[in-house]
């Protein structure tokens, strides 16, 4: 039987296996790093931690170099091994309070399903405007957002390349001119517009399965 390596052991796995197999201003993919380091504890996410350190290590996809195929990577600075500060958790609850417990990447809410992965539903993360590796603050509370696990993870599946002052607008001067005064009303206020029962769906995501179960049968005998 083979034991997975720890946190701490993939960590230290997946950073050798960079240094010393792929090294600086190389590139690699995903499948040659699982299985370089078959036995290591999720080595997407320990390359994602890898990027969280006091002194981040810059490992760049195609979304932050669009020269880079996809699913490549290119290890572009070695940094430590110290995990960079993380914010509170009251912090952390401000944050996705904020975001109506949406992502701000692909919009998904707290709980609910992704359409093209039938089954698995979003859970939150907090994630950086500035990533830690491109001098971000890893606990300003001006640099932390909502963002689902798949968005956290690098996914942006319905993002493509990492948007632009001027992509954004143009994209907003394509929609109709209603949308784009609803665009800007939730700027304004710093959220978008939640109405009671959208904003009740998000809070009932967030209870366990009986719990939900019970308030939904009981809601749903007032209507018949």
């Amino acid at each position: 039987m083979v034991v997975a390596l720890g946190r701490a052991a993939s960590l230290k796995a997946v950073a050798d296996w960079l240094i010393d197999t792929v090294g600086l201003g190389n590139t690699f993919t995903m499948l040659q790093l699982r299985d370089a380091v078959p036995d290591a504890n999720q080595v997407d996410r320990r390359m994602r931690d890898l990027r969280q350190m006091t002194e981040p290590w810059r490992i760049l996809s195609s979304q932050s170099d669009p020269s880079l195929p996809q699913d490549t990577y290119r290890l572009d600075y070695v940094g430590n091994l110290t995990p960079a500060k993380k914010p509170s958790a009251k912090v952390r609850r401000k944050i996705f309070e904020k975001a109506g417990h949406r992502c701000a990447v692909c919009g998904i809410g707290l709980g609910e399903e992704y359409a093209e992965y039938p089954g698995e539903l979003a859970r939150l993360q907090l994630g950086h405007y500035v990533p830690l590796d491109l001098g971000g603050s890893p606990t300003a509370e001006g640099n932390l957002r909502a963002e689902c696990h798949r968005c956290n993870g690098g996914v942006r599946h319905l993002m493509g390349a990492i948007p632009t002052p001027a992509s954004l607008e143009a994209r907003a001067k394509a929609m109709g001119k209603a949308r784009r005064a609803d665009l800007v009303r939730w700027i304004d206020q710093g959220q978008r517009d939640i109405d009671e029962a959208e904003r009740l769906y998000y809070e009932l995501c967030q209870l366990p399965d009986h719990a939900r179960v019970a308030v939904v049968e009981a809601v749903r005998k007032t209507i018949g």
